[in-house]
């Protein structure tokens, strides 16, 4: 009794460790492709397989069951690396080469590759998905893992495979959706969509140029395959014809792993290796804030755009723009036909002045590119694009966009008024003006106080003469209030206070007052302390009769710089190396040969060059500078006025006697407008025309903004500032603390200023800098608050 209870305990466990471990289908039915059996293995990942009930999960519990889903499980015996040798079910094959999706892969016996490690038993799995270099397969207790995974491994980590008896494929791939893209001069890319009930194995992309050869001179580009997606690029290169220009055609073969092969062929693809035409390369404006370089680009393919990268040629090319050859910020404006144009702006280049490199580089639709080049030396202040004169007056052009209050500002302090356009004769002139400039609009005399209210000239007078142009003024906005002059035909538009692309007209009378006046030899010399540009200074003396100053002798120089001295400013004189840099001459072509140069100069040292006028200091010693500042006046030379011939005194006349005529006065020699001797008094047609003295108490100075430090060369620092108008310079304090009371220095610069270098300064010392601006007032100076206060630690 007890050895029967023994036996039904016994043949219980059984049966309830079948029931356990049968979680399988293992029905024998037949499987009808390999893609129903990769299918069937796919669904096994995540399950923990016990087909025997024998030492648990094992590798060949997977392909055991395998074998029962093609009905003969009876073959499936032994080890991993039995089945290497096994017998086979009735029309399975073992293969060692070309494996494909639905083969159990055989893993050699203790394989050592980084991959797979196998012991003396080997391994087993089925393959999902093959290539030359490797497989996916799904196998189980892999990696200490005693459920199904699907793994990546090497194809020679293979003994060999063993295939079932499939059902044969005879549908080939499909092909569809056939796209030609990125072609451009190197090439072009091929993509399609791929699909085949039993898989792709591969896709070729034969391609030839049509021009030169046929199909059986193509070379067969191998295509890469993702999902049901096939591409290839076609690189001319590659081709038997080589990169050249012409026509092209690629066919798209695709094969499945059962070898049935389909192919399409592709549209020809033409490729234009001919680079565009780029011609005219000018620079058609330039001012103080920048310029324009203009171009003519074109192409048979069409242009796709044009670059214009710019940087200054201090420090290289450390300002130039980031990804320039595709940078919206750099391309150039299309204006007209094939012209295009790029305006070049200082404030996107560190506010530096001086020179300038511009590359242009035109691109076509295919990605062939033409390059040039063009450069500029922008000038640090005002520069005047025309000068012309009319009456008493020079009227001088600026593409300087400032706003109105900055123009009114700037041209008080010049000594000059925006222009008045007082009859159609003048006009006419600003009409010539600005009839070829680039500008859209250039700024005048004219404003009013508000919406329907007069308009009035800058020095107070109506405006009764105008020009409006069809349906202006209309205040649009509710906010034009002052006038300008439309480019091209000059009639009159109401703007607002400010336009980016505008510039202003200047009118600056012929009867400045002059500071002083010497005499010496047979010479008359003027200083007259307006700060207007280098060009105007030059014109103004020639109206007159006369010129810059030009100083040959050492024993003229002492002259000239002991008023200068007393009027304690400086001034330009009439030499310049504008032309060629390094070769300065007199304004009449002739060399200067006598120089009285303050230490270390001539250096150009403006922030890239561009220092190209000589200005005297104080001291009598000269120096290189800009072409316009408002604390740097000029210097006029002009022939000194005849003396008239005395008026003799008449004969005594006799009582009785008739009283005979005097003998004539001689006639003096006409004196010249040029040497006239301005009065003493400022008449209405003096410069004052805007302005009038100022109590300091009523006088009020901006805080300067944007103050930033930089660490510069060594024993230095660079400090930047938010640049305003309404101010006559910046005091730039610096101390080694913050209270400034540690080594304390301040230096003074003049209205243009914004960007200068300490020199001088204590290694490994932090430096306390602040910046404020100042008005003169008579002979007062009005100071506005401190900057926030910036520190840094010199080199």
């Amino acid at each position: 009794m007890k050895k029967l209870r023994k036996m039904l305990i016994a043949s219980l466990g059984a049966m309830l460790l079948f029931v356990a471990f049968v979680s399988v289908d293992k029905t024998e039915v037949q499987a009808a492709t390999k893609e129903e059996g990769v299918s069937w293995a796919m669904s096994q990942i995540g399950k923990g397989l016990d087909y025997d009930g024998v030492k648990g999960n094992q590798c060949v519990d997977l392909i055991k069951y395998y074998y029962a889903h093609y009905g003969v499980a009876g073959y499936a015996r032994g080890n991993a690396i039995q089945y290497t040798s096994n017998s086979l079910p009735p029309g399975w094959t073992r293969v060692y080469s070309n494996y494909q999706p639905g083969d159990i892969a055989v893993f050699k016996a203790k394989n050592g590759c980084s991959v797979c490690t196998t012991g003396e038993n080997g391994h087993v799995g089925i393959i999902t998905s093959i290539d030359s270099v490797g497989f996916n397969a799904v196998n189980q207790n892999y990696a200490g893992r005693s459920y199904c995974t699907q793994n990546w491994f090497h194809v020679r980590c293979l003994a060999c495979a063993i295939r079932p008896n499939f059902t044969s494929d005879t549908t080939p791939p499909t092909i569809s959706n056939v796209r030609i893209t990125d072609v451009n001069a190197d090439g072009y890319t091929v993509v399609c969509n791929v699909s085949d009930n039993v898989g792709i194995s591969k896709v070729e992309f034969p391609s030839w140029n049509t021009d030169k050869h046929r199909g059986e001179d193509a070379n067969w580009i191998q295509g890469s395959v993702s999902g049901n997606t096939a591409s290839a690029r076609i690189s001319l290169s590659s081709l038997k014809s080589g990169a050249v220009q012409g026509n092209y055609v690629t066919h798209i073969y695709a094969w499945d792993s059962s070898g049935n092969k389909s192919g399409v062929p592709t549209s020809i693809v033409y490729i234009d290796r001919t680079a565009p035409t780029l011609t005219d390369i000018k620079v058609v404006e330039k001012d103080s804030k920048g310029y324009t370089v203009e171009c003519k680009a074109s192409d048979a393919s069409g242009v796709d755009r044009v670059q214009f990268p710019t940087w200054t040629v201090k420090n290289d090319q450390d300002d130039i723009a980031k990804d320039w050859w595709t940078n919206q910020a750099v391309r150039g404006t299309r204006v007209s036909g094939d012209t295009y144009r790029f305006r070049v702006n200082i404030s996107e280049h560190n506010n530096e002045v001086g020179s300038y490199v511009t590359h242009i580089y035109v691109y076509d639709k295919y990605g062939n590119y033409s390059c040039g080049r063009s450069g500029c030396v922008v000038p640090l202040g005002l520069f005047p694009q025309k000068i012309v004169k009319y009456g008493n007056s020079l009227l001088s052009l600026y593409n300087e966009n400032y706003s109105w209050d900055e123009m009114k500002t700037l041209s008080g302090k010049l000594q000059s008024k925006l222009a008045e356009v007082e009859d159609a004769q003048k006009q006419q002139v600003i009409t010539n003006l600005v009839s070829d400039q680039i500008r859209q609009y250039y700024y005048i005399g004219g404003s009013q106080a508000g919406k329907g209210q007069p308009w009035k000239w800058q020095s107070g007078s109506s405006v009764t003469y105008t020009n409006w142009d069809a349906a202006q003024p209309d205040c649009a906005g509710n906010s034009e209030f002052y006038m300008a002059a439309i480019r091209g035909h000059g009639r009159w538009n109401d703007m607002p206070s400010s336009y980016i692309y505008s510039g202003f007209i200047l009118e600056t009378p012929l009867n400045l007052k002059p500071a002083a006046e010497i005499t010496y030899g047979n010479k008359v010399y003027r200083f007259y302390t307006a700060g207007i540009p280098y060009a105007l200074a030059e014109r103004y003396c020639k109206e007159l009769g006369g010129n810059l100053v030009k100083i040959e002798s050492e024993e003229k120089n002492n002259v000239i710089a002991q008023k200068v001295k007393e009027l304690n400013k400086t001034f330009y004189i009439g030499a310049s190396d504008e032309k060629a840099e390094g070769k300065f001459v007199w304004r009449d072509g002739s060399a200067v040969t006598y120089t009285n140069w303050s230490q270390n100069e001539p250096n150009n040292t403006a922030d890239c060059g561009g220092e190209n006028y000589v200005q005297m200091y104080a001291n009598g010693k000269w120096n290189d500078y800009t072409g316009q500042s408002v604390d740097v006046g000029f210097i006029g030379e002009f022939d000194k006025m005849p003396t008239a011939t005395s008026t003799p005194a008449p004969t005594n006349t006799p009582n009785a006697t008739q009283k005979p005529q005097a003998t004539n006065r001689p006639q003096s020699t006409k004196k010249p407008q040029a040497t006239k001797k301005p009065s003493s008094q400022t008449d209405d047609s003096d410069y004052n025309w805007s302005s009038s003295d100022t109590s300091s108490d009523n006088v009020t100075v901006k805080k300067v903004t944007g103050v930033k430090v930089k660490k510069a060369a060594k024993k230095s620092l660079v400090v930047t500032w938010r640049w305003f108008v309404s101010q006559d310079g910046f005091e730039v304090q610096y101390a080694l603390n913050k209270s400034f009371t540690k080594k304390k220095k301040t230096k003074r610069y003049d209205l243009y200023a914004e960007r200068v270098k300490l020199r001088g300064l204590k290694r490994k010392k932090t430096y306390y800098v602040r910046v404020r601006a100042f008005k003169k007032v008579g002979t007062k100076k009005v100071y506005g608050k401190w900057s926030i206060t910036k520190k840094c630690k010199v080199k």
